[in-house]
């Protein structure tokens, strides 16, 4: 209460005081002027100017006490945040590693038992698989390679670099193996038997499934809605169908390349050998891949 007494004391002694100056200051204006030696209009200009001059000063002691508050403030604050302990140590963790390196996959024996024969240590995160020429083929998506297994002695022959995150894989039907890259848009062609690369083929964006008809392969590109057509003698591209949304799963029938699309529930038709596309069919909802009969023949 005292504070806010002198406050208000101190602000009304400098609002008195500069009433003062105006008054002293307009009463010499007048006084010069009934002299001859000013005007009247630079009397009240002066008189206006000095009012002006000392307004900051008594807006600035009204608003002292505001000051005051925000300076207390300012030193709670720090107070408080002096009295927060320092850190401790703590226990440093090695890097994380995005890479997992052990993945299996399972042999399965003729289908007398379907009992499991062993497994195989695949690199990280199988995602497809191949079989062809007495090759077991696996595309170790997170690993960025494809691992390649004897089928008679089960034994591991190669871990070839591929492109990134393959998924997708076949072999031609030279021999050769084709692995369908969805991170760097491109497939790898392979040597399996040699464990080499032969060969980069750009293709659409994220490419997914690859089958064989007359001489090419195709491949479906997720994120393009398309499939490309690579020549197998030159590996040079042929062309660009335009299919239904997401495609994924392909295979062939005769000479037809059939096309699943995921996120339009339709299987697409394509005349290998026209490349024109001959049909379209309605399916469920969420096709994406195509399966194999399994007969018995009558003994």
């Amino acid at each position: 209460m005292r504070a806010a007494d002198a406050a208000g004391s101190f602000t009304a002694a400098t609002k008195t005081f500069r009433l003062f100056l105006q008054s002293a200051m307009l009463g010499l204006g007048a006084y010069l002027v009934l002299q001859m030696e000013m005007t009247a209009g630079a009397m009240i200009a002066g008189s206006i100017l000095l009012g002006r001059a000392l307004a900051p000063i008594e807006m600035a002691v009204g608003q002292w006490s505001l000051v005051q508050s925000t300076m207390k403030s300012w030193d709670n604050l720090a107070d408080l945040l002096g009295r927060v302990p320092p850190p401790q140590p703590r226990t440093q963790l090695p890097r994380p590693r995005a890479l997992l390196d052990v993945q299996q996959a399972t042999v399965i024996p003729p289908a007398a038992t379907l009992a499991p024969v062993t497994e195989l240590e695949t690199g990280a995160a199988p995602a497809g698989l191949a079989v062809g020429g007495g090759l077991l083929a696996s595309a170790d998506r997170d690993g960025d390679m494809v691992s390649v297994f004897d089928l008679g002695s089960l034994e591991l022959l190669h871990r070839i670099p591929v492109g990134e995150r393959p998924f997708g894989l076949a072999f031609a039907p030279d021999g050769r193996l084709f692995a369908g890259n969805v991170g760097s848009n491109d497939v790898s062609v392979l040597d399996a038997r040699e464990g080499i690369a032969l060969a980069t083929v750009p293709v659409g964006e994220r490419p997914y499934g690859i089958a064989f008809a007359l001489g090419r392969a195709f491949v479906t590109n997720q994120y393009a809605d398309s499939v490309s057509v690579i020549d197998l003698a030159t590996l040079e591209p042929v062309a660009t169908i335009d299919v239904g949304e997401y495609p994924e799963g392909i295979d062939i029938a005769g000479s037809t390349v059939v096309v699943a699309n995921w996120f339009e529930n339709t299987v697409t038709l394509i005349d290998a050998a026209t490349l024109d596309v001959t049909g379209t069919i309605a399916t469920a909802d969420g096709p994406r891949a195509f399966g194999r009969f399994v007969l018995e023949e009558a003994g």
